[in-house]
Parts: C-alpha cells; sequence; structure tokens
C-alpha cells in the first residue's frame, strides 16, 4: 500500500452529499474519471457513514493503469474535534475524505487536490508526513513545472 492523504474540514461543514458533488466537479475540471461505489454505509467504529469513489486519468483495467481511491465521511458521532487543532486553532477539524494509495499517483492528487480546493478553499489537505497543504500551497504548487515528489516534501 503507498502513502496516504486525508482532507481535513471543519466538521460543522461536512456533508456526505455535498462532497460527492464536489468529487464529481472537481473530477471533471481536471478531466479525471470517476467511479461512484453506489453505497453508503454506517462505519460502525466512527459512528458515521461513508462511500468510495476512484478517481483515474482512464479506467482500462491494465496494470500500468494508475487510480486513487478516496472514503468520504459524514459528520461521525466520535469525532475528536480537538485532535487536528495544531494545523488551525480552534478549527475543529476532522477528516471528511481519507485517500489511499497516493504512490504513483501524485499528478492525478494535485489535480483533483487544485480542483476540489477551489469549489472549497477552506479544506486542508494532511499526508503521512503530518504536513499540511492549504489551498495556496496546492495553487502554488500546481502553477510551477509538476514535481513528482511535490506531496513527500514539506509545503513551503
Amino acid at each position: 500500500m503507498g502513502s496516504t492523504g486525508v482532507i481535513l474540514q471543519k466538521r460543522d461543514n461536512v456533508d456526505l452529499k455535498k462532497a460527492i458533488e464536489d468529487i464529481k466537479v472537481a473530477a471533471g475540471r481536471a478531466n479525471l474519471k470517476i467511479i461512484l461505489s453506489g453505497r453508503i454505509e454506517k462505519c460502525e467504529f466512527e459512528g458515521n457513514f461513508s462511500t468510495i469513489v476512484n478517481l483515474a486519468n482512464k479506467f482500462d483495467n491494465s496494470d500500468d493503469e494508475q487510480q486513487l481511491l478516496l472514503y468520504v465521511y459524514s459528520q461521525g458521532e466520535k469525532d475528536y474535534l480537538d485532535e487536528f487543532d495544531w494545523i488551525r486553532k480552534d478549527g475543529h477539524l476532522i477528516q471528511s475524505i481519507n485517500i489511499e494509495d497516493i504512490s504513483g499517483c501524485e499528478e492525478i492528487l494535485l489535480s483533483f487536490l487544485y480542483e476540489y480546493m477551489s469549489i472549497n478553499p477552506d479544506v486542508v489537505f494532511w499526508d503521512e508526513y503530518q504536513w499540511a497543504y492549504y489551498y495556496s500551497d496546492v495553487v502554488r504548487i500546481k502553477n510551477k513545472e509538476f514535481d513528482e515528489l511535490w506531496c513527500y516534501k514539506k509545503p513551503q
């Protein structure tokens, strides 16, 4: 399994249906293909609901197919409202989207984040290196020559 990251959002703004619609719009703007699981399931541990979304440049079932797997969440009953306060003081940020297998999909991720964050500029992308990327960081990175290591470096 490759690197992971999450999109953090203020708890009061987390809405599963809106997130799905925003993902569709962002994917379209980024010229990405999308597959929705079509199922919304209750997560017993977190007390919230989730669905799965796949994003890719193309879906062709080849060995070199690159795609991101997104778990999209609703507000949870057991969210820790201060867990990410070190990122945004009193932000009450929670995970709204978990992004799996970033490795090999860095360009897809950047294109998606750029478009998704243009719709939701207050969200934060936080990766497993514990680096927080704000919309301004993503815009700056997107406007440079593409660096496939962008999400493995501390944003500047």
